[in-house]
C-alpha cells in the first residue's frame, strides 16, 4: 500500500482567556454533561487538544474550552492551523459528527471488566448513564441483544402528547418502541 502524506500538526500551549467562538455551535452540552466533562479533566487531564483556526477561534472543542474556562485552567492544549472559514466550519460539523456506533455486546463486555477492575461508578457518572441503563450492559437479556443488532428510527417530536400518542400508535401496530428523552 502506498503512503500518504496526511499532515500532522505541532500542537501549542496557549492562554485559555485567548481563545473564541462563534456562538453559532450547533453541538451543545448540558450542564451536567459538562461538569463530567470537568471531572474527566481532573481525573485523567486535558488530553484532546482543542482545533482552532490561525486567530484561535474555535473550530472542535468548545464544550472542552467551556469546561477549561470554568475550572480556571489557565492554559490549554491546541491545534492552530491556517484554516479558511469555511474549512473551520466543516472541522466543526465533522468533529461533531463522526463518532461512530458501538455494538452492545462489545460494549456490555467492557462495562463488566470495567466492574470487575472497580471503574464502574466512575465511568457511570462521567458517561451520565442512568441506573436502568448500566444494568442492560451489567445483565443484559435475551431481548436487549437481539435488539442491539436491529435497526432503529428516531423520531424528533415537538411535544410530549405528541410523543405518548404516537408511541402507543406505534406500538399497537405492532412496532417494538421505547421511549427517548434527549
Amino acid at each position: 500500500m502506498e503512503s500518504v502524506d496526511v499532515i500532522v500538526p505541532m500542537p501549542e500551549i496557549v492562554e485559555t482567556s485567548s481563545l473564541s467562538v462563534d456562538g453559532k455551535n450547533p453541538n451543545k452540552m448540558n450542564r451536567a454533561e459538562i461538569d463530567r466533562l470537568k471531572v474527566s479533566f481532573q481525573k485523567f487531564g486535558f488530553i484532546v487538544p482543542i482545533i482552532t483556526n490561525k486567530d484561535l477561534v474555535i473550530a472542535d472543542g468548545e464544550q472542552r474550552w467551556i469546561a477549561a474556562t470554568e475550572l480556571n485552567m489557565p492554559k490549554v492544549i491546541v491545534y492552530r492551523l491556517p484554516l479558511q472559514e469555511v474549512t473551520r466550519l466543516i472541522i466543526r460539523q465533522v468533529m461533531n459528527k463522526l463518532k461512530g456506533e458501538h455494538d452492545f455486546q462489545m460494549d456490555a463486555d467492557e462495562f463488566l471488566t470495567i466492574k470487575e477492575l472497580g471503574g464502574i461508578e466512575d465511568l457511570q457518572y462521567l458517561i451520565g448513564l442512568p441506573d436502568d441503563k448500566l444494568s442492560d450492559y451489567l445483565n443484559p437479556s435475551e431481548e436487549e441483544i437481539a435488539f442491539a443488532d436491529k435497526w432503529e428510527i428516531i423520531i424528533e417530536c415537538p411535544s410530549l402528547d405528541f410523543q405518548e400518542t404516537n408511541f402507543e400508535k406505534l406500538k399497537e401496530l405492532g412496532y417494538k418502541c421505547r421511549l427517548l428523552s434527549l
